[in-house]
């Protein structure tokens, strides 16, 4: 009985097999090309990534030595008013101890 089953079924059973064969096959096949387009897009990505990464620190990069390079003007405009407050109060103070001996 069991055996008339198979038999009777064995052609049918034999085509399954063989469909799921092939079709796992081709299947592995179609992932195995879509990993592989994944994996360049994912590339691409990174590389457009640092691409970015690289242009965003040049643009701060510029924008920071400019700011720095102000507050250094600013600071040597401050140092120079110094001096000169300095070199009067200087003279003031000699020419009062010349008037005052």
């Amino acid at each position: 009985m069991i055996q008339d089953f198979f038999l009777q079924h064995l052609g049918e059973l034999a085509t399954a097999l063989i469909a799921g064969f092939c079709g796992w096959l081709f299947q592995r096949k179609q992932k195995h090309a879509e990993l592989e387009a994944l994996k360049a897009d994912n590339g691409q990505k990174i590389i457009d990534l640092y691409q970015e990464s690289l242009d965003d620190l040049k643009k701060r990069y510029e924008e920071r030595f400019t700011e720095l390079h102000r507050e250094v003007e600013l600071l040597r405009k401050n140092v120079e008013l110094w001096k000169n407050k300095y070199r009067d109060l200087k003279k003031e103070f000699d020419l009062y101890r010349t008037k005052h001996p």
